[in-house]
């Protein structure tokens, strides 16, 4: 299984960023009650590096809007299992 998630936007920029489910507790735990955009950029701001970050500010925000659901969908379909549920 690939640690990581690989994006690529409709301009060709491609985005490599650690699985959803890699992403460390306290990280979650110290932005929780951010709202959910400061949430996602805190977050990406901390597990980028400069060169990922750069790709990424040049992505316009409908493309950043599909990046981020992507990613997010793509962390519901790792891990399950069907005895997972009671």
């Amino acid at each position: 299984m690939s640690e990581k998630f690989h994006w690529t936007s409709p301009s060709g920029v491609e985005i490599i960023l650690p699985n959803m489910d890699k992403i460390p507790g306290g990280l979650l735990r110290k932005n929780r009650k951010l709202d959910p955009v400061d949430m996602m950029f805190s977050i990406v701001e901390a597990i980028c590096d400069d060169t990922m970050l750069a790709k990424l500010d040049e992505l316009p925000m409908s493309d950043l809007n599909k990046l981020f659901e992507a990613w997010q969908e793509s962390s519901e379909s790792v891990g399950e299992s069907s005895g997972s549920s009671i």
